[in-house]
């Protein structure tokens, strides 16, 4: 009873957290399903460096310029991953282990995540249901279905391979690396029919391997870094328990499972980088719990308490004052994007090819119109060092689509400051038509 009253306050504090902000959904996982809902193909078609599976399990909402299906999907999404981790709870710790880490984990996955719908809060359900399918003994093909929960989860982001690290410790390799070897083997096989293998290996693979470690203090506000230093405070301390409970070899495969999570935050740093990690972090904190006998386990509930009494303060001020900005507003229906189309009516422009020189592809989604380039038009900095003639590469496609109409955001996005060759091109075969305070319309001379 007390497990039950327990979740059924989680999930209510987990509504109250996420359900009453603003969910943020970055751009890839609106822009790219409409890419696919539109028939081009990932890699070949576009470039990326995630994996496809999301892009078309979202295609069908792609039409929603709202968002509000995948708001709608993220609160979904973030109420399974409650849901695992309370059954991986329940399976494998004591009621205080369950109180304590399940609320733990609730108030990190909200204060970490800062509400935003990225492809590690995706990952973590496939590795919380490899960690569930582990706790259950009499389980037939116990390791091809982990090694199939590790294929859709690698379809997501390639790099969630790491996580057979631990597996691997108490589980036949073979058969955990079958699913993979098949999976990957027949999307090779697909886009070498569909004249997509050699981008599909490019982008997917060599660039993400070519990645620089971004996890960089400068990168990091101070105020996360005297958190991320709680958080190693608080895994060490596991570890340290661990020891004094003689169950360091038991645990290696939990404090494994957080280790290897960390791939995904000093490939890149970002803060929703952090889903795996967090959740893995309260398993470990869990089994802990339930390992310590007497005064050490008085110690780690007196820790973990300590430590949830202070995040949740951190939480209630951060929560209030997204309360008090809690007004919806959608990231394609923007009073610039407005703006933009509003002007490109009234000098009847409507359905004319447009090249948006910014990151702002939504502009692609409201005016029903494909980018004319194959490159991202979402660029992060690290694109360049991978794509060093990334200017030439716009210019000739841009060359070679011809748009009628460009259009600059004001102030110029400093991803496209490079783009020296590009913009000489811009400026010798357009004009301006008109400007606006944040955006200025060009169309093409003669």
């Amino acid at each position: 009873m007390i497990y039950l009253i327990t979740s059924i306050i989680l999930f209510l504090v987990q509504f109250f957290l996420i359900g009453l902000h603003q969910v943020k959904i970055c751009a890839e996982l609106y822009h790219y399903p409409w890419l696919v809902s539109k028939g081009l193909l990932p890699y070949r078609d576009f470039f990326d460096h995630h994996g496809f599976l999301l892009y078309y399990l979202f295609a069908p909402l792609a039409h929603d310029k709202s968002l509000f299906l995948m708001t709608v999907l993220f609160y979904i999404n973030q109420a399974i991953n409650l849901a695992l981790v309370l059954t991986i709870l329940k399976r494998i710790t004591n009621i205080f282990g369950f109180v304590l880490c399940g609320i733990l984990f609730t108030l990190l996955n909200y204060y970490i995540t800062d509400n935003s719908f990225w492809f590690e809060t995706s990952v973590t359900t496939f590795y919380l249901l490899i960690v569930l399918t582990t706790t259950i003994k009499h389980l037939k093909h116990k390791e091809l279905l982990i090694g199939i929960f590790l294929l859709f989860a690698t379809f997501i982001k390639p790099n969630s391979i790491v996580i057979l690290l631990p597996l691997i410790t108490i589980y036949s390799p073979i058969l955990l690396v079958m699913p993979l070897a098949i999976g990957w083997g027949f999307v090779y096989i697909l886009f070498f029919f569909l004249n997509g293998v050699s981008q599909l290996h490019t982008y997917l693979f060599l660039f993400n391997s070519s990645l620089p470690m971004r996890f960089l203090l400068p990168t990091i506000s101070s105020g996360d870094l005297f958190f991320y230093s709680l958080l190693l405070a608080l895994f060490i301390f596991l570890i340290i328990i661990s020891i004094l409970n003689s169950k360091l070899r038991i645990n290696l495969i939990y404090i494994l499972y957080v280790l290897t999570s960390l791939i995904f935050v000093i490939v890149l740093y970002d803060r929703v980088h952090f889903v795996p990690l967090i959740a893995f972090i309260c398993i470990f904190a869990s089994i802990v719990v339930n390992q310590s006998k007497k005064f050490i386990r008085i110690g780690v509930i007196a820790f973990l308490s300590c430590f949830i009494i202070f995040l949740g303060r951190s939480i209630k001020h951060e929560y209030l004052h997204f309360y008090s900005k809690s007004i919806y507003s959608s990231p394609i229906y923007t009073p610039i994007n407005k703006s933009i189309l509003s002007v490109i009516d009234k000098h009847k422009l409507k359905g004319k090819r447009l090249f948006v020189f910014g990151n702002m592809p939504e502009l692609y989604i409201l005016s029903d119109q494909l980018p004319p380039v194959t490159m991202s038009i979402v660029l992060y900095p690290y694109f360049h060092p991978f794509f060093p003639r990334i200017d030439e590469r716009f210019t000739k496609e841009v060359q070679q689509s011809k748009p009628e109409v460009v259009i600059y955001p004001i102030p110029r996005d400093k991803e496209y400051a490079s783009f020296t060759s590009l913009q000489k091109y811009i400026n010798d075969n357009y004009r301006l038509l008109d400007k606006e305070n944040s955006f200025e319309i060009w169309i093409r001379k003669g």
